[in-house]
């Protein structure tokens, strides 16, 4: 019996099988939250191509994951539609890790199923899987010498446009390429004919995220070297690679338990996790010492990453989780290298297992954590406002600059929604980041339309709030408040009654 499972586990098919179960199974019991919900609408309702980009004109991402739903949603407007592209993209990932990764068996299957692939990058249906697919994809071919100038040039080229952090990854790819030994080998009109494909690729991609007029999204950067901030950036290096949670918090997902400020004021703990950080990038480093370039790709990489994350900020792990994607790329590459020599001593230890060992713990938490919690509130809503009488009117309100639930409900009503903010009451589904929704609203402004909303349709109002509590309403009929998104808060929902009733 043992020698049976030993050499099933030895199998590749059967560690891609066994994740692309489990990955099916959290999929079907994870709930979209708004950055999930929100390219999605945009590409449901987008007509054409131009249109979609017109509708992600205020996306701070590039298109290619963009395209990829468009084409999706032309064939059906259900969101779980794209849970099962992730789900396939996220298993492709580990297929390429199980059939090419130079790593012991037993890491593999810890990899696979450690938080990022399984959850971060598995469950929540976001384009940074697919930069971590590519990223992977040119490792593997990098190794076996398959990555050939037209083929580097494209997959780089496509990495680059699959967000900000898949562009620096594309970069620290690029800068491994040209020092090993792969590019020497390369004849030069093929080597600029890659270059000039990856060019263009970067160049379209930082056109794509280039704020055009009127986005006021992420605006705030940070330029002044300060050492708090320092200290801050270099705190999101470690936790990367030790992604363990906050139990103790109502909504844990992208907290980390070892960044928590411990209650005597004396210690300030970032400040030792940021030298602690240092610590571990240099003794990663060192163990990449013998392949020079995996050791420039995850400097160079590394340092590109903190210079985002310094002068942007981290929305969580999917953002400063690519530290752990860049490290295991690196170490393919050095142990590729040389007849794997040029891992160091990494290979030889037991460092990278108690390494993913943590990071396993971290994903068996919130793939059970999303099993018995919702992750988010949105399809809970989404199955009360379908349950309630066609004709009544139902309004999200948008008081402030975000709405945590108007794109999600949209979504899973798999139609557009009316939204009530500053400008009166409009029809729509995705967020539009411009000045008009960053100035928000009134609580008279919001409470003025509604009451037309109901005088236009001659019914009550059902009025779906969030981050916003109106007194004037009185009570809620219901609230919902159980979730793992700590971004949304609560959602309320509350009725306003027409004129009619009320009189």
């Amino acid at each position: 019996m043992q020698i049976v499972v030993r050499r099933a586990a030895r199998s590749p098919l059967v560690l891609v099988a066994v994740f692309a179960f489990v990955a099916v199974v959290c999929a079907t019991r994870h709930e979209l939250w708004l950055d999930e919900a929100n390219p999605w609408v945009i590409a449901r309702d987008a007509r054409s191509l131009p249109d979609l980009w017109f509708n992600m004109r205020f996306e701070p991402h590039p298109a290619l994951w963009y395209v990829l739903l468009f084409l999706l949603s032309r064939f059906t407007t259900n969101p779980a539609a794209m849970q099962v592209l992730h789900v396939v993209i996220a298993t492709a990932s580990v297929a390429v890790i199980a059939f090419f990764a130079p790593f012991r068996v037993r890491d593999k299957w810890l990899l696979a199923f450690g938080y990022y692939l399984i959850f971060e990058y598995g469950a929540i249906s976001r384009g940074y899987a697919l930069g971590v697919l590519l990223a992977l994809l040119i490792a593997a071919l990098i190794v076996r010498d398959r990555a050939t100038p037209l083929r580097a040039g494209l997959l780089m080229a496509a990495l680059g446009n699959t967000s900000a952090f898949g562009l620096v990854l594309s970069g620290a790819l690029a800068v491994g390429l040209m020092v090993g030994r792969w590019a020497s080998r390369w004849r030069a009109d093929r080597l600029f004919t890659a270059g000039l494909i990856y060019a263009t690729g970067v160049a379209f991609s930082i056109y794509t995220m280039w704020p055009r007029p009127g986005d006021v999204y992420g605006r705030t950067i940070h330029t002044v070297l300060s050492a708090e901030r320092l200290a801050d950036t270099a705190d999101l290096f470690w936790a990367a690679f030790l992604p363990l949670p906050d139990i103790r918090a109502t909504a844990p997902w992208s907290s980390n338990m070892l960044l928590v400020q411990p209650a005597w004021p004396a210690m300030d703990i970032h400040r030792l996790v940021a030298l602690a950080s240092v610590g571990l990038f240099a003794m990663v480093l060192w163990s990449l010492r013998r392949s020079a370039p995996a050791a420039l790709l995850f400097g160079a990489g590394t340092v590109a990453i903190a210079a985002l994350l310094y002068v942007e900020y981290s929305a969580g792990y999917r953002h400063h989780g690519h530290f752990f994607i860049l490290f295991i790329v690196a170490l393919w590459v050095a142990m590729g290298s040389r007849g794997g020599k040029g891992a160091g001593s990494v290979r030889g230890n037991y460092a990278l297992t108690v390494l993913l060992v943590v990071q396993v713990l971290a994903g068996a938490y919130f793939v059970y954590a999303d099993a018995i919690r919702p992750f988010s509130f949105a399809k809970q809503v989404a199955a009360y406002v379908r349950a309630l009488p066609p004709r009544v009117a139902v309004v999200v309100a948008q008081p402030e600059f975000l709405s945590y639930v108007g794109p999600p409900l949209s979504a899973y009503l798999q139609k557009p929604v009316y939204y009530a903010f500053s400008k009166g009451v409009v029809k729509g589904s995705y967020l539009v980041y411009d000045h008009v929704h960053r100035r928000g609203a009134t609580d008279e402004q919001i409470v003025h339309d509604i009451a037309e909303v109901s005088d236009r349709f001659g019914t009550d109002v059902y009025v779906v709030a969030n981050h916003w509590t109106p007194v004037i309403f009185g009570p809620p009929v219901v609230t919902f408040s159980d979730h793992l998104v700590p971004d949304e808060q609560n959602c309320a929902i509350y009725l306003f009654r027409s004129r009619r009733h009320r009189g």
